[in-house]
């Protein structure tokens, strides 16, 4: 991206060149485009999926935590500020352009990896690339409380079905990225 950064975010004119050579020209307000700015939702709400925990459980309450919309709801059933939270995350997807995103949300992944006993405590960074058919392509791990939780996250992402991204109206392939605490 060609512009004005204030903050590691795009703000002012710029011009986005995609890799398929489309250019944008664009003006942004702290990372998100003119046009989306109002409807933005800049609350630092986060939100956290809980356990099952009874009296004298070893289960906790929280399994895992750090996402800023809710972890059981599907893409479309988020709200347009929701929406715009996770594609906060792509400076580049253009105003009509949607991120690939799991079906159902991400709730049934991230309560797999942490109900399967390799969670341990720590941080799960992970770019996850998902092609055009929404389909697991490859993943990078940046941040794991441990090798068996990342050999474990892995596959549960392989097994996933996601929404694949939508670039300039078609389906395209788009990484995900997963950041999420397990307590």
């Amino acid at each position: 991206m060609k512009g004005q950064w204030d903050k590691d975010a795009p703000h002012g004119k710029g011009v986005v060149t995609y890799p398929n050579g489309v250019k944008l020209e664009r003006q942004f307000v702290h990372g998100i485009p003119q046009e989306q700015e109002a409807f933005a939702d800049n609350t630092d709400v986060k939100y956290t999926l809980g356990g099952d925990a009874y009296v004298g459980s070893k289960l906790p309450d929280v399994l895992a935590s750090g996402l800023n919309v809710p972890f059981n709801r599907s893409y479309s059933e988020l709200t347009l500020a929701q929406q715009l939270k996770i594609k906060r995350g792509y400076v580049y997807l253009g105003s009509t352009d949607e991120p690939p995103y799991p079906e159902g949300g991400p709730a049934a992944i991230i309560e797999a990896i942490a109900r399967s006993g390799t969670a341990r405590s720590g941080d799960l960074n992970m770019d996850v690339l998902i092609d055009e058919q929404g389909k697991f392509v490859t993943a990078t791990v940046l941040r794991s409380p441990g090798e068996n939780t990342t050999h474990f996250a892995a596959a549960q992402f392989v097994k996933a079905k996601f929404k694949p991204a939508i670039c300039d109206g078609k389906p395209c392939a788009m990484l995900y990225p997963l950041r999420i605490r397990f307590k």
